[in-house]
Order: structure tokens, then sequence, then C-alpha cells
């Protein structure tokens, strides 16, 4: 499943951008930039994969963020993703919940 293979590019991703703190040299202010699209996706990814492992076959973002919200296993992560639209940072259009 696509869902999946986010969520393990995403987490590979962040782990690698934490490490060039330390490694490069490059400020917090670089490393969240890289950061924040990635937690993006994942989060999205982890409500996509919640909802389908609820039993929807063909899950979108919408009705995976309004499951998410019904459960206290996922509401976080719901209120988490919409969080981060409201942090300023570049972004390629994916505002969609």
């Amino acid at each position: 499943m696509r869902s999946k293979r986010i969520v393990m590019a995403c987490n590979r991703s962040i782990f690698r951008s934490i490490d060039t703190i330390e490694s490069l040299g490059a400020t917090r202010d670089e490393v969240s930039q890289d950061i924040l699209p990635k937690l993006y996706d994942l989060c999205r990814a982890a409500l996509l994969l919640n909802s389908y492992n609820l039993g929807c076959s063909k899950p979108n973002l919408q009705l995976a963020y309004e499951q998410a919200q019904l459960d206290l296993r996922t509401k976080y992560l719901a209120n988490f993703l919409r969080g981060l639209k409201y942090i300023d940072w570049p972004y390629s259009g994916r505002w969609s919940i």
C-alpha cells in the first residue's frame, strides 16, 4: 500500500534531516523547513492507513480526518495535522482537510 511506503520514507527522511544538525551544522530553522512537509505527509499517510484499517477500501483525507476525530487514539494526530497548516513554511499547494 502506498501509505505504508510514504510513512517509511518520511520516517527515514526526518531522521536524516535531524542528523544534519550534528553532521553538517545545519541550523534548526533549515532542518525545520525540511521536516515540516515530511511531517505533513507522514500524518496524512497515518490517517489514511487508520481509515483503511477501519474498513474503508478507498479512504480519502477528508474521511480519514473525520474518522480520526471520533477516536481518542487518533484525535490528537488529526489535530496535529490541522495545526501544521498554520505554521508558515513554503508548500506546494498541499493544504486540503
